[in-house]
């Protein structure tokens, strides 16, 4: 297969909004607590009182800096490498902080026989509120111009809103198709998808690499368990979990609370989606893609 050229570039669509590494937020209702009735804390306030006399730097003895550390303390102790702790502000900065994009792009592509491909590239950055409308209207866009063949890009995304990801498959598989099986304290609940399918029955391929995570994981193991989508690049990160966030009076608590599988029940978290067409090298993940989907 020669290289392909990129011959027109016809549109370009972006979205800005906050990235958010959680599926939702809950408040704590106003209401008394104490400590558990099963658990002797004994010397968690003897250790408070040890501190409180004796260290050094009276100044640094802040009473909300020192129940933060016993907050944080708790969720090492868990080994959630997804859970943090924030004061209020410093977390509304971080998720102000980050901000994504979807572009797309034709592409007008030559086979060894000179057959023509009019292949779309949908690059999928992240997913926030706004991602799904704009993935949509990219989708429709690229119907006027008759593409054939369809390469998600989501290389690099380190996931974002859950919900946006069940709208997104939606596109793709058409509504309550399950996307996603979750498993928490609840139990286990299947994940449908969401929205009017818009893409037409065409070939798919999703360009995955090891920074793909999260939500993006969950749209491309569900367009392959349903057989829409052949994945190609490196296995993917494995981020097969979803954290909520807490508001408290003296921060932000977040931890995981759900861990969740693909259609057909293959775990994510720590192993990743494994490439139906694996490539070692990140600059010929592109290429791989072309190459794969011109002969599908």
């Amino acid at each position: 297969m020669r290289k392909f050229l990129v011959f027109m570039v016809l549109l370009s669509c972006f979205c800005i909004s906050p990235e958010r590494g959680f599926s939702s937020d809950k408040i704590l209702k106003k209401q008394s607590y104490g400590p558990p009735r099963d658990m002797d804390l004994t010397e968690v306030w003897k250790a408070w009182e040890l501190i409180r006399t004796f260290y050094v730097d009276e100044k640094r003895l802040d009473k909300a800096t020192l129940t933060r550390g016993l907050v944080k303390g708790m969720l090492y102790a868990l080994g959630d490498k997804h859970g943090f702790f924030f004061k209020t502000d410093d977390f509304k900065n971080l998720i102000a902080a980050t901000h994504s994009g979807v572009v797309c792009e034709m592409l007008v592509v030559k086979n060894k026989v000179d057959k023509e491909f009019r292949i779309g590239l949908l690059k999928i950055s992240d997913f926030t509120g706004a991602t799904n409308a704009e993935v949509r209207q990219a989708l429709r866009l690229l119907q006027k111009e008759r593409f054939s063949r369809l390469i998600i890009d989501l290389r690099s995304n380190t996931g974002g809103e859950v919900g946006v990801a069940y709208n997104i498959c939606g596109a793709f598989l058409g509504p309550d198709k399950v996307v996603a099986i979750k498993t928490s304290r609840r139990g286990e609940e299947e994940v449908l998808s969401v929205g009017e399918k818009i893409c037409p029955e065409i070939p798919v391929v999703c360009l995955i690499n090891e920074s793909t995570a999260s939500s993006a994981e969950i749209v491309a193991g569900a367009l392959r368990d349903h057989g829409r989508a052949k994945l190609v690049g490196a296995v993917s990160r494995g981020k097969g979990s979803m954290q909520t966030s807490f508001a408290t009076e003296i921060g932000i608590i977040m931890f995981t609370t759900e861990y969740w599988m693909t259609p057909s029940r293959t775990p994510v978290e720590g192993s990743g989606l494994k490439p139906e067409i694996k490539v070692e090298k990140p600059k010929e993940i592109l290429q791989a893609g072309v190459d794969t989907i011109v002969e599908m």
